[in-house]
């Protein structure tokens, strides 16, 4: 009876190993393809993230693009509004009325200077 029991046991013994054996080696392989499916995406974000150079290059640039959007707003700010531009066009309309006026008068005083001086002896 107790070599039938050790028999049974050695075949549980057997099976019970085997059992621990395939969930060991199932647990290996899927340690295994999880550090090598993160060394891939460790790659992978290594390679589209941008080197501390790239990074300091957009940051250089990125100022010298405000520097000039300020420049520009600047210049932007300092331009005529359309009030301003109408108001412009108002005032040169009266000016070139003036002057035609006062190049009318000036042709009719030098008319009557030349008439004028044409009936002198």
């Amino acid at each position: 009876m107790m070599g039938s029991m050790f028999d049974a046991l050695k075949a549980a013994d057997v099976i019970v190993s085997w059992i621990v054996g395939m969930v060991m080696g199932a647990l290996g392989l899927f340690w295994w393809l999880d550090k090598r499916s993160q060394k891939i995406v460790d790659d992978k974000i290594a390679k589209a993230l941008p080197s501390a150079s790239a990074i300091a290059e957009l940051d250089t640039d990125i100022k010298n693009l405000d520097t000039r959007m300020r420049a520009i707003e600047t210049t932007v700010a300092a331009l005529p509004t359309a009030h301003e531009v109408g108001e412009l066009k108002i005032a040169m309309a009266s000016v070139a009325t003036q002057l035609k006026a006062t190049a009318e008068q000036v042709d009719t005083l030098y008319r009557a200077a030349l008439a004028a001086d044409r009936g002198r002896p």
